[in-house]
């Protein structure tokens, strides 16, 4: 199994509904590409004040790297992640982290 984070540094002036509208429509986007095996939006949380910004993400399930492929190539996620995700953020691609790894 495929787990992927992506951390996102969102722009200050964003508002609240804002945010919950692209939390709601990115959970959407797992009823649209079937490779999505689990969604999860998270919040960071820590004290320790390393987050450099990244204030929150999502997690997400596939069952292989080919699924990972194929949901990263899907026409609905390139789609929302142009128009929605990419200009919501602090500094473009600069303000996203991804780590994905394999829980074999």
């Amino acid at each position: 199994m495929i787990v992927h984070y992506s951390f996102f540094a969102w722009r200050s002036e964003l508002s609240r509904a804002t945010l919950a509208a692209l939390r709601d429509d990115f959970a959407a986007l797992a009823q649209v590409i079937p490779e999505i095996r689990d969604f999860r939006w998270v919040i960071n949380n820590s004290t320790e004040g390393l987050n450099q910004g990244f204030g929150e993400g999502v997690r997400i399930e596939f069952h292989d790297a080919s699924a990972r492929q194929r949901y990263l190539e899907h026409p609905a996620h390139v789609s929302f992640a142009a128009d929605r995700v990419i200009p919501a953020l602090r500094d473009g691609l600069n303000s996203v982290l991804v780590f994905d790894y394999d829980e074999r």
